[in-house]
């Protein structure tokens, strides 16, 4: 299996296990078939229209029953070649780098720096299909995922993205018994991303192996991560371990 470590600003290490061939092929297929049946329930609807018109309308309206059978057709070609790229912007903004295809598959596209993909990022990678597509089915894209250590296909490569495997649901961690106090004021750790969630978490798991020094700089560095993440300008715990301890136990509930 290949990995990738990434260094965080922070000079904190995250590890990801990346997308193999297989995998993204499963998550390719998923999608087209998607994109299959919304080009499909389009296309009936347009037909359906059409063949209403051209019931209703005869003699002398018989050309603009023509007319609107033939902008039909041009509503169709446009709505599927927006079907094409439309399809992977949308999701890819809304679902933090997934695709319904890509959510099945286990599969997460984000910035080669570790940090969430946006919108222009999608959209670089996604319209450089039609590149990957040449001569046909892929084929450039996949020569150039099995050419390169960090299976990236050529949008990938422009758009600075890479296509990782999301940690599967792991079982719950068990804190201490001692209750921590909630911050003075309301923190909402929505915009943390699942694999940060999966960091403090390995933290809280781990932590009573690591010399006291060692995992003071550690819980430090964590949690100036989680303030960046959250624009926090200060801790509202009393030490870096509770913030992380009640982030965790978040993340559980």
């Amino acid at each position: 299996m290949q990995t990738i470590t990434i260094r965080t600003p922070e000079q904190i290490e995250l590890c990801h296990d990346l997308a193999g061939a297989g995998s993204r092929f499963f998550a390719l297929v998923i999608d087209t078939v998607l994109q299959s049946g919304a080009f499909l329930c389009i296309w009936l609807t347009l037909m359906l229209v059409d063949s209403l018109l051209n019931h209703r309308i005869s003699g002398l309206m018989n050309g603009v029953a023509k007319s609107s059978l033939s902008l039909s057709t041009l509503i169709l070609g446009a709505l599927g070649g927006f079907i094409m790229i439309g399809y992977y912007l949308f999701f890819e903004a809304l679902w933090n780098g997934q695709t319904p295809g890509k959510k099945m598959a286990g599969l997460r596209v984000i910035k080669e720096n570790g940090s969430a993909i946006n919108i222009f990022d999608s959209a670089v990678r996604n319209f450089m299909r039609t590149v990957d597509f040449i001569p046909y089915g892929y084929l450039a894209g996949a020569l150039t995922m099995m050419l390169n250590r960090k299976r990236k296909r050529i949008g990938d490569w422009i758009a600075g993205t890479i296509v990782i495997k999301v940690p599967a649901n792991l079982p719950p961690v068990f804190l201490t018994e001692t209750e921590i106090e909630p911050p003075s004021a309301p923190v909402d750790i929505s915009s943390l991303s699942k694999d940060e969630y999966h960091l403090v978490r390995n933290y809280i798991i781990r932590r009573g192996e690591l010399s006291g020094t060692t995992r003071r700089e550690l819980s430090e560095r964590l949690v100036a991560l989680m303030m960046k993440r959250l624009s926090l300008s200060e801790n509202p715990f009393g030490s870096a371990e509770e913030m992380l301890e009640w982030i965790a136990a978040k993340y559980e509930k």
